[in-house]
């Protein structure tokens, strides 16, 4: 059950992060088939588990500010952006 869990988070993060990006960005899209499209390394149109995991493990070190292994509040809020 609890790789089923963390698989859920995984994906709602990824959605979550995804449509954070600006309008404009890298891999920016707005709905499943461009998750897909940024997960699917080979390009076959499918997300194998092994693409989804590879993108998991990008996500989450690219989260984990502080490189501690564990994601922690004030890591999962989104970083000030200059100016603001």
């Amino acid at each position: 059950m609890k790789p089923l869990i963390a698989a859920a988070a995984a994906l709602l993060l990824s959605a979550t992060a995804l449509a954070a990006q600006p309008q404009g960005a890298a891999g920016a899209g707005r709905g499943p088939g461009d998750m897909i499209k940024q997960m699917d390394a080979n390009g076959d149109g499918k997300v194998t588990k092994a693409e989804f995991d590879a993108n998991s493990r990008a996500m989450f070190a690219r989260m984990d500010r502080n490189g501690d292994g564990v994601l922690s509040g004030d890591e999962l809020t989104p970083p000030k952006r200059p100016g603001n």
